[in-house]
Protein backbone atom coordinates (compact mmCIF):
# COMPACT_ATOMS: atom_id res chain seq x y z
CA UNK A 1 0.00 0.00 0.00
CA UNK A 2 1.32 3.42 -0.92
CA UNK A 3 -0.37 6.69 -0.10
CA UNK A 4 1.27 9.86 -1.31
CA UNK A 5 0.90 13.37 -0.05
CA UNK A 6 1.87 16.02 -2.57
CA UNK A 7 3.18 18.87 -0.46
CA UNK A 8 4.82 22.08 -1.58
CA UNK A 9 5.97 22.85 1.93
CA UNK A 10 8.76 25.25 2.75
CA UNK A 11 11.22 25.03 5.61
CA UNK A 12 9.18 27.49 7.73
CA UNK A 13 6.42 24.89 8.13
CA UNK A 14 8.46 22.78 10.53
CA UNK A 15 7.61 19.42 8.99
CA UNK A 16 9.43 17.28 6.46
CA UNK A 17 9.09 18.74 2.98
CA UNK A 18 7.83 16.96 -0.11
CA UNK A 19 5.58 14.01 -0.75
CA UNK A 20 4.92 11.55 2.06
CA UNK A 21 3.93 7.94 1.55
CA UNK A 22 3.30 4.81 3.55
CA UNK A 23 5.51 1.79 3.11
CA UNK A 24 5.39 -1.59 4.80
CA UNK A 25 8.67 -2.39 6.57
CA UNK A 26 8.87 -5.68 8.45
CA UNK A 27 5.89 -5.82 10.80
CA UNK A 28 5.04 -2.12 10.78
CA UNK A 29 4.13 0.62 8.38
CA UNK A 30 6.52 3.49 7.89
CA UNK A 31 5.87 7.01 6.75
CA UNK A 32 8.69 8.10 4.43
CA UNK A 33 9.39 11.20 2.40
CA UNK A 34 9.85 11.32 -1.36
CA UNK A 35 13.49 10.25 -1.06
CA UNK A 36 12.60 7.27 1.12
CA UNK A 37 13.90 8.87 4.32
CA UNK A 38 12.08 7.76 7.47
CA UNK A 39 9.53 10.09 9.10
CA UNK A 40 7.58 7.79 11.46
CA UNK A 41 6.56 4.20 12.25
CA UNK A 42 3.00 3.01 12.71
CA UNK A 43 2.62 -0.19 14.67
CA UNK A 44 -0.54 -2.24 14.92
CA UNK A 45 -2.16 -1.96 18.32
CA UNK A 46 -2.10 -5.32 20.00
CA UNK A 47 -4.62 -6.37 22.59
CA UNK A 48 -4.38 -9.79 24.15
CA UNK A 49 -7.02 -12.21 25.32
CA UNK A 50 -6.85 -14.27 28.53
CA UNK A 51 -4.56 -16.78 26.74
CA UNK A 52 -2.15 -13.99 25.80
CA UNK A 53 -3.01 -14.35 22.13
CA UNK A 54 -3.54 -11.29 19.95
CA UNK A 55 -7.22 -10.44 19.58
CA UNK A 56 -8.47 -9.51 16.11
CA UNK A 57 -5.10 -9.05 14.45
CA UNK A 58 -6.66 -8.22 11.05
CA UNK A 59 -8.71 -5.37 12.51
CA UNK A 60 -5.60 -4.03 14.23
CA UNK A 61 -3.66 -4.12 10.95
CA UNK A 62 -6.50 -2.37 9.11
CA UNK A 63 -6.61 0.32 11.79
CA UNK A 64 -2.85 0.89 11.62
CA UNK A 65 -3.03 1.16 7.81
CA UNK A 66 -5.81 3.75 8.10
CA UNK A 67 -3.74 5.67 10.67
CA UNK A 68 -0.71 5.59 8.35
CA UNK A 69 -2.76 6.92 5.42
CA UNK A 70 -4.11 9.72 7.58
CA UNK A 71 -0.63 10.71 8.74
CA UNK A 72 0.75 10.62 5.18
CA UNK A 73 -2.10 12.90 4.03
CA UNK A 74 -1.70 15.37 6.93
CA UNK A 75 0.58 17.84 5.09
CA UNK A 76 -1.90 18.03 2.19
CA UNK A 77 -4.78 18.57 4.60
CA UNK A 78 -2.86 21.32 6.41
CA UNK A 79 -2.11 23.04 3.10
CA UNK A 80 -5.78 22.80 2.07
CA UNK A 81 -6.95 24.26 5.38
CA UNK A 82 -4.46 27.11 5.30
CA UNK A 83 -5.26 27.87 1.65
CA UNK A 84 -9.03 27.82 2.29
CA UNK A 85 -9.12 29.85 5.49
CA UNK A 86 -8.87 33.36 3.94
CA UNK A 87 -11.71 32.61 1.52
CA UNK A 88 -13.86 31.18 4.30
CA UNK A 89 -13.29 34.27 6.44
CA UNK A 90 -14.08 36.55 3.46
CA UNK A 91 -17.26 34.60 2.78
CA UNK A 92 -18.32 34.92 6.40
CA UNK A 93 -17.98 38.72 6.26
CA UNK A 94 -20.42 38.83 3.32
CA UNK A 95 -23.08 36.69 4.96
CA UNK A 96 -25.56 38.18 7.40
CA UNK A 97 -26.21 35.14 9.55
CA UNK A 98 -23.90 32.14 9.20
CA UNK A 99 -23.25 30.67 12.65
CA UNK A 100 -22.45 27.26 11.16
CA UNK A 101 -19.77 28.76 8.91
CA UNK A 102 -18.32 30.65 11.88
CA UNK A 103 -18.13 27.40 13.84
CA UNK A 104 -16.45 25.65 10.91
CA UNK A 105 -13.90 28.46 10.61
CA UNK A 106 -13.14 28.08 14.32
CA UNK A 107 -12.67 24.34 13.77
CA UNK A 108 -10.29 25.00 10.83
CA UNK A 109 -8.29 27.46 12.94
CA UNK A 110 -8.09 24.95 15.80
CA UNK A 111 -6.85 22.20 13.46
CA UNK A 112 -4.18 24.51 12.01
CA UNK A 113 -3.09 25.52 15.50
CA UNK A 114 -2.89 21.87 16.54
CA UNK A 115 -0.61 21.14 13.59
CA UNK A 116 1.55 24.22 14.15
CA UNK A 117 1.87 24.21 17.96
CA UNK A 118 4.95 22.30 19.20
CA UNK A 119 4.29 19.34 21.50
CA UNK A 120 3.84 20.35 25.11
CA UNK A 121 2.85 23.93 24.26
CA UNK A 122 -0.66 25.35 24.19
CA UNK A 123 -2.01 28.05 21.98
Amino acid sequence: MTTTSNVGADASRGHTRGQWETRREWSSLCIVDETGDYIADIHARETFDENLEIEDEEASKAESEANARLIAAAPDMLDALEDSLPELVALLTHLDDAPELGAKIAKVRAAIAKARTPAGETK
